[in-house]
């Protein structure tokens, strides 16, 4: 599809389709670090939630799952943390019960170090940060390895002459 670029920004989720509204409740009880973009642009993170006619109106006959599902101003609560950039793009952190806090108090998402990682490396497969309740943070990684036929083929065979007979 020949999609402007005005509406695609690589690393973000996108731009609201047109009759749905985004906005951002800001967090003011943690630190939440990412690594972010390096143009110096500093986002409000917070809690995702959308407006329109076609979002949400509440579950039929359930007015406190409704009651919990939407702000005071009727705002969908979408349940990811995130933030909205200076051109409109939304970028999703991830859920709350997926970030890590650490002894000092810092919240980190893990998703954006994990990406990063993946990216940057091309002989790491997977990258997992743990550090949940510790001082500092680590990375378990995968690496990507090359099977080399010859020795395999020459164990197998080393193997099976070295196997006893069965007759």
């Amino acid at each position: 599809a020949n999609i402007p670029k005005r509406y695609i920004k690589l690393g973000s989720t996108g731009k609201a389709v047109p009759g749905v509204k985004i906005k951002v409740n800001e967090r003011n009880d943690e630190v939440l670090k990412t690594p972010l973009p390096e143009n110096g642009f500093s986002p409000e993170i917070g809690e995702i939630n959308g407006w329109g006619r076609n979002v949400f109106m509440g579950y039929l006959n359930k007015e406190n799952e409704t009651r919990d599902a939407l702000t005071s101003d009727n705002w969908l609560k979408l349940g990811d943390l995130g933030f909205l950039d200076e051109d409109g793009f939304v970028s999703i952190l991830g859920k709350e019960e997926n970030f890590i806090t650490l002894t000092t108090g810092e919240v980190i998402s893990p998703f954006r170090i994990e990406q990063r990682i993946r990216l940057e490396l091309s002989c790491i497969t997977q990258a997992m940060v743990v550090g949940d309740g510790q001082d500092y943070l680590a990375v378990l990684l995968t690496l990507q390895t090359a099977q080399d036929r010859k020795s395999t083929r020459l164990n197998s065979v080393t193997s099976r002459s070295r196997m006893p007979s069965s007759a």
